[in-house]
């Protein structure tokens, strides 16, 4: 009884850390979580890990890489922008403009009052623009943008969001068995809703999901990686949804206890307007708002 014990204990619990993240979402899509509730957190641990939860993670560290030449790169045409703006006030104030030190004037005050100011107001602009260039390019703004997603072609990514934004959310309301956790790639795959993502340098932070139905508009889910908490960004997705045409008013549903994402819905004016106990036990709320 003891060998049969020891061996289904090897042969259960299974070590997911040699999986592929093709793999481990496989076997969350086949995984019975009743039957095998260890292995199902054990894996829902592993594709937790930054490391399965980021497919991106490549891609960001060159995305690194460009901005630090791209800082390289306007911190030098702010310093060559200066010089040449350095080197024409010296040329004011001597009256005197020279290509090359020690070799004959280009121009000068006395002799040539023309050209030297055309000399002077040209080296000038040059130095401003360079120097501004330098300087936008220094504190240009990040590459945001909201873009409709295509489930199919990104559901990886999606479920990702999902996962980290989902498991703050399951601790917040104090939710043990949090339904949106148990959500597969398949799942997300299959689903007629739309999904628009909010991206930041190229990389997913975060997702609205809606539905329509006549004039309704829906909002099925909304998360954030909580790396981009704080950011204002789930009132933008709200925003960016509710300024579509075609709909005269929307709806959402949320916790009770999801205080936060209340408050914020509260903002954009949606107002409570239903409450009720599903079967998980979970008390849940609807709110609407006028378009």
């Amino acid at each position: 009884m003891l060998f049969k014990s020891l061996l289904r204990k090897i042969i259960i619990n299974i070590d997911y850390s040699a999986y592929s993240l093709s793999e481990l979402n496989e076997a969350l899509e086949s995984i019975d979580s009743h039957k095998y509730p260890e292995n199902y957190k054990r894996l829902k641990d592993e594709l937790a890990k930054p490391s399965r939860t980021e497919p991106k993670a490549a891609q960001q560290i060159v995305i690194a890489k460009k901005n630090t030449k791209k800082v390289s790169k306007a911190l030098l045409c702010i310093v060559l922008g200066l010089f040449i703006l350095l080197r024409s006030y010296f040329n004011y104030e001597s009256g005197v403009i020279y290509k090359r030190y020690n070799e004959p004037a280009v121009a000068s005050l006395e002799s040539s009052p023309k050209k030297f100011y055309l000399f002077l107001f040209f080296t000038i602009g040059a130095g401003g623009f360079i120097t501004a260039y330098g300087i936008h390019t220094l504190f240009l703004k990040k590459n945001i943008m909201i873009n409709k997603l295509n489930n199919k072609n990104t559901a990886n990514i999606i479920f990702a969001v999902f996962q980290k934004s989902y498991a703050i959310e399951a601790k917040l309301i104090g939710a043990h068995n949090f339904s949106p956790l148990a959500r597969n790639i398949k799942g997300i795959k299959k689903s007629e809703t739309t999904f628009y993502g909010y991206s930041e340098n190229e990389c997913l932070a975060a997702v609205i999901e809606v539905d329509t139905n006549n004039e309704c508009l829906d909002i099925c889910s909304l998360t954030v990686d909580p790396s981009h908490f704080k950011k204002g960004i789930a009132s933008k997705l709200i925003s960016y949804v509710l300024a579509m045409d075609d709909f005269s008013h929307a709806i959402v549903e949320t916790a009770v206890a999801n205080t936060p994402a209340i408050n914020l819905y509260k903002k954009h004016g949606f107002v409570e307007f239903k409450r009720w106990t599903p079967s998980h036990g979970i008390e849940k709320l609807a709110m609407s708002v006028v378009i």
